[in-house]
């Protein structure tokens, strides 16, 4: 027996030594692969030991590929419709990289003192952006490049390539921490139907780059108007309205800009009516408004049965409710949401800031639709004012209360 016992132990140990020694290979071997693939992987942290940051706010889809590539010291053409969020982008991958970041549109009048910059009358150089960029470091953006005149823009193509650019000054190499990165709405190969104003580049100017299609982001479309109690109905509408443009071929761009504006005209109390026209009649073409504004209003009357005005935040901390509670819209500052109220009663609550209630963009939605009579909505605004004129928010009105019981909901 004691044997058995021996020869058991002899065999566990083995066992483990053998699962001991397969561990350590696997091990070694999932080392040795991630090694390899940072060899291969772009990364962007900076030489000068500089922490990559965290990318605050909503974020592009494409925007990994706009990292990788300004990690690897690539120089970039971005090239995309307007209103897709290229320079802000750019903007967002300097922060996280803690480098400075400069912009500058370029248009047929752009000259070489410029990019360059100048000698004064006083034999002084009059520095630029792209300057500062190029010999101290930083992310440096060409705005609508496809703009400018190619015989200038010729001048930057050392500048890209070489690693050394000379100035009026003298001779300046380039930093270790210097990207470029070119926003354009073609793809440099001259004016189209929509991009009428845009010049052709030359070829070994383009040569210097790689080139993203940055696309439109239909969901960070989304998430940037979903504070609003509209905005859903308001982006599927553009949606659709974006894809009739394409289907039927008109001259017109509607970008994620259309989806904000449309949705902040009309939390403010602009009729959907008028917001189709302020927002996207202006760039159609004048034989094709009344079809197009027809199909629109279609759009918009299907949108909002199927996304109906909805609740934007949760009910107030520390309150115990059932109730629906949603977010104001500042009329001042539309994309600011102050406080809470509450159906079917109405109650403000928060702190001091949040009481001043300048804004009823959704009481507005109701009376355009409807929903609420106009006494009432004068009500409404009197009894906000009233809150408003007190100045002992501390004390007195932290909660207000009054019937809006005729509320649909």
């Amino acid at each position: 027996m004691d044997g058995l016992k021996i020869l058991l132990d002899q065999v566990e140990v083995e066992v483990e030594n053998k699962i001991a020694k397969k561990s350590e290979e696997v091990i070694a071997d999932v080392k040795a692969r991630i090694e390899e693939l940072k060899r291969y992987t772009p990364t962007v942290v900076i030489k000068d030991g500089k922490e990559l940051g965290k990318i605050s706010g909503l974020q592009h889809k494409q925007l990994g590929d706009l990292i990788r590539l300004l990690g690897a010291d690539q120089n970039v053409l971005m090239v995309g419709m307007a209103g897709t969020g290229k320079t802000h982008s750019t903007k967002q991958v300097a922060d996280a990289i803690k480098f400075d970041f400069y912009a500058m549109s370029v248009g047929a009048q752009t000259s070489k003192s410029d990019l360059v910059g100048y000698m004064d009358a006083n034999g002084k150089y009059v520095t630029t952006a792209f300057r500062k960029a190029y010999e101290n470091g930083g992310v440096f953006v060409m705005d609508e490049i496809d703009a400018g005149n190619s015989n200038v823009l010729i001048i930057l193509n050392s500048a890209l390539s070489n690693g050394l650019m000379s100035f009026p000054d003298k001779m300046v190499t380039r930093h270790e921490n210097f990207r470029f990165v070119a926003t354009a709405n073609t793809y440099g190969n001259g004016a189209d139907r929509t991009y009428v104003g845009r010049n052709q580049l030359d070829g070994a100017t383009l040569d210097r780059f790689i080139v993203i299609d940055w696309l439109v982001d239909e969901e960070l479309e989304g998430k940037i108007v979903s504070g609003y109690s509209t905005g859903q109905a308001w982006h599927e509408t553009i949606k659709n309205v974006r894809a009739e443009v394409a289907r039927t071929g008109l001259r017109a761009i509607v970008s994620p800009r259309a989806t904000q504006k449309s949705t902040i005209a009309y939390e403010i109390g602009m009729k959907a009516e008028q917001v189709v026209e302020m927002v996207l009649l202006p760039q159609i073409p004048q034989d094709k408004r009344d079809e197009f504004k027809r199909k629109a209003i279609e759009y918009w009357t299907k949108n909002i049965k199927n996304y109906p005005p909805k609740p934007t935040e949760t009910a107030s901390k520390g309150t115990e409710t059932s109730k629906t509670t949603v977010d104001t819209t500042t009329t001042a500052i539309p994309m600011a949401r102050t406080s809470s109220y509450e159906f079917d009663k109405f109650s403000f609550e928060g702190d001091k800031y949040e009481r001043r209630l300048d804004t009823i963009g959704r009481m507005r939605y109701y009376k355009n639709e409807g929903l609420l009579s106009k006494n009432d909505y004068f009500d409404v605004i009197d009894k906000i004012i009233k809150i408003q004129a007190t100045q002992d928010y501390d004390t007195k009105l932290a909660t207000d209360e009054f019937d809006l019981g005729k509320i649909p909901f």
